[in-house]
């Protein structure tokens, strides 16, 4: 089949609309030998042709057939933020995905470990940044203009989702009962150039919750999205755990999660809908030896959520839970050994999931991709409640 490689002006071009999306990096990768597809033969071109936008880092690595010994001179494979534009046969997700994956297999024996990884990792970055252009080149905000209250945002899935919700064009607000690692998300969004509004708060205060709302009412006006991520664990079984460790699980993970879709209610019927994200877990479907409590809690976040989904319906305001399973959160991390993670060989899928993989199901639900989803679960575990 005769291969049809894509013209140095459209690589330019693709390079030109990136530089144009607030990336710190950008790496200009080619996974193609130019013996199989004279893909990368013009990769001076390349590096020479496209506009150098200030502020911005810009590294060509060539894995081509000269490429493993320059790609190992830069030392930089494991830089933080890059963004890797890859050449395929023709520009397509089906295309690419056939060449990288082949292209993994030629390289097995040529340093395979450090290539491998950041082949997949690369091949995630491009499906994301293919998803996000338009046919005119305009990065697709899915959030734009939207305001977005983030609950447990000073780590693990709700830093997640702050960060990407902001890079989506939302109005975002943050709390955690921490304030250090609060002050720290809102710090790393300003550092790369979001604005948030941080507030302290603990979730289980009604009191609290009135005054998070009064604030956004006073900069927003309105609330589109809310998701409830605060939460805490409790891994002492039925026998073991008190009744006064039992209640105070619920006061967070059940209370707070009622308080928010209470609170945020009225505002959100004033400025005609949205949508309500309560974070479960797969121990909200199925159970597991200890942490009695926990299961007690996410499985009444599942049904709060379908009950409020029919409450607030005919108001536009969607209502879903999401089901992560094992993820690599501080609250997760906390029980892994030096051995990795005890959950680990229980999972089909070959690797421990990212917060980011929780972060863009909520985005999802929180755009109006999904208008008509609402007292559904969504399930992100990696294959663990498929058995």
């Amino acid at each position: 089949m005769e291969k049809t490689p894509v013209s140095t002006e459209d690589k330019i071009k693709l390079i030109d609309m990136l530089s144009e999306c607030n990336l710190p990096v950008i790496e200009v990768t080619s996974f193609i030998s130019h013996k199989w597809v004279p893909q990368m033969a013009d990769a001076e071109l390349i590096a020479e042709g496209f506009k150098r936008e200030p502020g911005i880092e810009y590294q060509c690595v060539y894995l081509n057939s000269k490429g493993i010994e320059r790609a190992q001179a830069t030392g930089k494979f494991d830089v933080e933020g890059v963004l890797s534009v890859i050449a395929s046969e023709k520009f397509s997700i089906k295309n690419t995905n056939r060449t990288i994956e082949e292209n993994l297999k030629k390289r097995e024996n040529q340093n395979g470990r450090l290539v491998r990884r950041r082949h997949k990792n690369a091949f995630k970055q491009y499906l994301l940044i293919h998803k996000c252009f338009t046919i005119g080149g305009n990065l697709l905000k899915r959030l734009e203009n939207k305001v977005a209250l983030i609950t447990g945002a000073g780590s693990g899935l709700g830093k997640a989702e702050a960060l990407l919700f902001a890079e989506h064009g939302a109005n975002v607000i943050i709390t955690d009962i921490n304030s250090e690692t609060l002050y720290a998300t809102e710090n790393k969004m300003n550092d790369l150039g979001y604005e948030a509004l941080a507030m302290k708060h603990d979730v289980s205060s009604e009191e609290e919750w009135q005054q998070v709302m009064k604030a956004i009412d006073k900069k927003f006006g309105e609330v589109d999205i809310l998701i409830n991520n605060a939460g805490i664990i409790n891994r002492q079984g039925l026998e073991v755990i008190t009744l006064e460790d039992f209640n105070f699980m619920h006061t967070i993970n059940t209370q707070g999660t009622f308080l928010g879709m209470k609170s945020v209610t009225p505002i959100m019927k004033k400025s005609g809908g949205g949508s309500i994200i309560n974070i479960s877990s797969i121990f909200g479907l199925v159970g597991s030896e200890g942490a009695f409590a926990y299961h007690a809690t996410k499985g009444a976040v599942k049904l709060m959520s379908k009950a409020a989904a029919i409450d607030l319906s005919k108001s536009f305001i969607r209502v879903n839970s999401i089901h992560p399973g094992v993820i690599e959160t501080p609250m997760s991390n906390s029980i892994a050994t030096k051995e990795g993670h005890p959950m680990k060989n229980k999972i089909p899928w070959p690797e421990i999931g990212k917060p980011e993989d929780v972060a863009y199901g909520a985005l999802y639900l929180a755009s109006d991709e999904s208008k008509y989803v609402t007292g559904s679960e969504l399930v992100i575990d990696g294959g663990y409640t498929a058995q």
